[in-house]
């Protein structure tokens, strides 16, 4: 039977090896959802502008046909 005691440093190099890839994909994971919602961010600020734009021609529009 194996004894456990001997490969007691390739387990303990093998668990710390995936914690570590556990770390980094998770901090890769979290970047990764931290520039999608900047990116959202900046989307949703050039649709708000866009809207208050469209808001203000149709104002425009509205006051021209009333003339």
């Amino acid at each position: 039977m194996i004894n456990l005691l001997d490969h007691a440093g390739s387990i303990f190099l093998a668990v710390v090896t995936a914690l570590i890839g556990a770390i980094g994909f998770l901090v890769r994971k979290i970047f990764t959802n931290e520039k999608q919602i900047a990116i959202l961010q900046t989307q949703a600020d050039h649709n708000e502008s866009m809207l208050t734009e469209m808001r203000a021609d149709i104002k425009n529009l509205i006051a021209k046909f009333r003339e």
